[in-house]
C-alpha cells in the first residue's frame, strides 16, 4: 500500500489535522491506530491496513482508553507508545464511587434516537443534548418510526425547541431513505454514535445505514406496544 493510500485509509477512519498536528518530529515513524474495542486486558485497534491487536506495557490500565481514541504504535512490535489528545470524549459516572468511566472518544456527531410515540420525552432528550455539548460532539435528534405517527410535525416542533439550530430528522429506520436523510453527518471519515432508550429502533437504523450486504448486522427484537418499551437485544 502506497503512502497516499495509507493516508486515505486513515482519513476514512477519522484521521484529521487535529491528530496529525500532535505528532512530534521524533514520532514520524510511528503508526496511528484507532481504538475499536477495549477489554479488561487488551485493546483492539484499527490501522490503515485493517484490525490489529495493540501490545500494551505490563503496567497499562485499559480503563484509561476509550473506543475512538487515536494512539501511536511501534511499526515493528505494535507496542503502544502514547495516546493522542482527544477532541471529544464521552464519560459516565461509575456505579461505585465518584469516578468517571470512559465511554467513547472523538465522536463528531451524536445521533439521539427517539420514536414518534410514547417514548418521546423532552427531558431525556435534553439530557442527551447536554451530554453531547459537554463532550464536544454535535447533537442531532433522530425521530424514528415516523411512518407510524399521525402527526410527525408535532414531535419535530417539540424537538427543535430544545436547542437553537438543533438538527431534527424524522424517518423510518427500515427505509433506504434513512441513509440519505442522515448523509450530512455520515460522510467518509465522520464518526457517529447512536443513543436512545430501548425499543426506539437503534439497531434497525444501524442495519439500514451499514447496508444489506454487511456481516455486522445488529440483532433486533419486538417491542411491547402497550408502553412502547423494548427488550435490549444488542450485545456487541
Amino acid at each position: 500500500m502506497t503512502e497516499s493510500h495509507l493516508h486515505t485509509a486513515l482519513v476514512s477512519l477519522g484521521w484529521s489535522d487535529f491528530f496529525a498536528d500532535q505528532i512530534k518530529p521524533g514520532e514520524a515513524g510511528l503508526l496511528p491506530r484507532r481504538v475499536a474495542s477495549v477489554h479488561r486486558a487488551r485493546i483492539d485497534v484499527i490501522g490503515a491496513a485493517g484490525p490489529v491487536e495493540l501490545v500494551l506495557p505490563a503496567n497499562a490500565n485499559t480503563a484509561e482508553f476509550a473506543v475512538g481514541d487515536w494512539v501511536l504504535a511501534d511499526p515493528y512490535s505494535e507496542m503502544f507508545v502514547r495516546r493522542l489528545d482527544r477532541k471529544a470524549v464521552f464519560q459516565r459516572r461509575t456505579e461505585v464511587g465518584r469516578g468517571q468511566q470512559l465511554v467513547a472518544a472523538n465522536v463528531d456527531t451524536l445521533l439521539i434516537a427517539t420514536s414518534c410515540n410514547a417514548d418521546f420525552n423532552s427531558d431525556r432528550l435534553e439530557r442527551y443534548i447536554i451530554m453531547a455539548n459537554q463532550a464536544g460532539s454535535k447533537p442531532v435528534i433522530v425521530l424514528t418510526k415516523a411512518d407510524t405517527a399521525d402527526d410527525v410535525g408535532l414531535f419535530q416542533t417539540k424537538a427543535e425547541a430544545l436547542q437553537r439550530d438543533l438538527p431534527v430528522v424524522a424517518l423510518n429506520g427500515r427505509s433506504g431513505d434513512a441513509r440519505s436523510l442522515l448523509s450530512p453527518w455520515c460522510g467518509a471519515g465522520q464518526t457517529i454514535a447512536l443513543v436512545g432508550s430501548s425499543g426506539v429502533g437503534k439497531s434497525t437504523l444501524v442495519n439500514t445505514l451499514i447496508g444489506p450486504a454487511s456481516d455486522l448486522k445488529q440483532k433486533t427484537g419486538p417491542i411491547r406496544e402497550y408502553d412502547a418499551q423494548g427488550r435490549h437485544t444488542t450485545t456487541a
